[in-house]
């Protein structure tokens, strides 16, 4: 009896135990352009600096899955592993106010820091003026990709006019264009909308037609909303518009609706609740934060790691692999679903299999060590 004792201890402790999870690493390389001078440009170096290291916070947080109620960790850590800094006036494409990427991004050797290094994303600050125009979001598909190309002889989905302007390595790197004179929330929203158009190529919108548009897993269930963004059967919603939202940027909105945004499921079983920016904000008086929170707060809710969700029978990707692993996501041709011939990572202290871990769990060890 008291050897049945100790091992129902033992494995009470490995099922509660608090997973061992290493985050994704997300390496990013920062370059500020500016020609202010003297203590001006030290000062921006250090407004960079703080703007870094709290976005990368922030955009880590976000991809906790539930994070806003559960203990879940970090699927993605972001890091910033240098910091580079040109005093001067911006280098713009010929003929237009786009930033010259070619040419700071080769004097950075690039496809070194993403080939060898794995750095996957590049952050951009210059300024917003008659001058220059920060794209917020680029994109160089890889070599290893160029079968997917969307663009003839090079990849591009991103947030921009996807115009052959950046150098092409053998894996896919995203380039972020940052004004430094705004803050966090803006930086989220680029991050964001990068999501959003990622989803569209993985998820097939472009080649949707009105009729199927609610078939789509991220835009017809998941956001829940029609062709043109406003939202019908509200679900997480998306960056401009909350499941309660009416108009762009209706972050603030108290009206509360009916949401199962924070229970989804791609079949339509969800538990609806009420959602308003009261859910997002954690206040009664929704405080204006840029979007913030909200912004956080859907993150949280894309199927994330060991989401344990299926849809038709097929179980769901970790939406954040394709942000972490295009190349990959890309290569397995199975969209947001996994690869019929991988089975989804199991969850160990998941012990009855039922894809939850709650009290049926220790009622089990109980009935396998005790008997029924």
């Amino acid at each position: 009896m008291f050897k049945r004792l100790i091992l129902f201890f033992l494995l009470f402790l490995f099922a509660y135990s608090k997973p061992v999870f290493a985050a994704n690493e997300i390496k990013v390389l920062s370059i500020t352009i500016s020609p202010k001078q003297g203590l001006e440009y030290t000062s921006l170096k250090n407004k960079v600096n703080t703007l870094n290291n709290n976005a990368a916070k922030f955009l880590s947080e976000a991809t906790r899955y539930k994070g806003y109620k559960v203990d879940s960790p970090p699927y993605l850590k972001y890091t910033i592993i240098d910091s580079k800094y040109y005093n001067e006036v911006p280098k713009t494409q010929p003929n237009n106010k786009y930033l010259n990427y070619t040419y700071y991004l080769k004097k950075e050797n690039i496809c070194d820091l993403v080939d060898k290094n794995q750095v996957k994303q590049i952050w951009i600050y210059t300024d917003h003026n008659s001058n220059i125009v920060p794209v917020e979001s680029n994109m160089a598909m890889g070599t290893k990709s160029s079968k997917y190309f969307n663009k003839g002889n090079y990849g591009d989905v991103s947030n921009s006019y996807r115009t052959n302007d950046l150098p092409v390595c053998k894996n896919t790197y995203t380039v972020f264009g940052y004004n430094y004179n705004r803050g966090v929330p803006e930086i989220l929203e680029d991050h964001t909308h990068q999501i959003e158009h990622l989803m569209n190529f993985i998820d097939g919108r472009g080649t949707t037609i009105k009729a199927d548009w609610g078939d789509l897993l991220f835009w017809g269930k998941f956001v829940g909303s029609d062709q043109d963004g406003k939202i019908l059967k509200p679900g997480c919603g998306w960056t401009h518009y909350p499941p309660n939202g009416t108009r762009d940027y209706d972050w603030y909105n108290t009206n509360p609706v009916l949401s199962d945004c924070e229970d989804w499921k791609p079949d339509g079983t969800s538990i609806k609740k009420l959602v308003s920016c009261k859910t997002w904000s954690k206040t009664e008086d929704c405080p204006v934060d840029g979007g913030l929170s909200f912004k956080i707060w859907w993150m949280q809710n894309l199927p994330g790691y060991n989401n344990g969700l299926y849809y038709n029978g097929r179980p769901l990707i970790n939406w954040w692999d394709i942000v972490y692993d295009f190349d990959s996501v890309l290569a397995n041709e199975s969209g947001l679903y996994v690869p019929k011939e991988n089975k989804p990572e199991e969850n160990r202290f998941d012990v009855n299999r039922d894809s939850k871990v709650d009290v049926l769990d220790v009622i089990f060890l109980i009935k396998y060590i005790f008997g029924s």
